[in-house]
């Protein structure tokens, strides 16, 4: 079975890195986050029939929502720490 990054390499143009869960949960630089969320969120929109067709639109959903709470969290926690 072919794995996520290879078929995203295979089929698609400039695909988003493969991230891992616990590399997003140790990076605290929001901004490398943000960037790879919009990558990930562009690249989804771009390519949403051929992602559903080949059946992994899913995963790229899942590791952007990982983006996006990890993010929502490091902005909770700056906030509790300038109060």
């Amino acid at each position: 079975m072919a794995t996520l990054e290879h078929i995203l390499k295979t089929y698609f143009k400039n695909p988003p890195p493969i991230v891992t869960m616990s590399y997003i949960m140790t990076t605290t630089d929001k901004y490398v986050l943000a960037q790879l969320e919009a990558n990930y969120d562009k690249f989804i929109v771009e390519n949403q029939q051929l992602l559903m067709l080949h059946d992994i639109i899913e995963h790229l959903l899942d590791i952007r929502d990982v983006l996006l709470l990890r993010i929502g969290r490091l902005i909770r926690i700056e906030e509790s720490l300038k109060s």
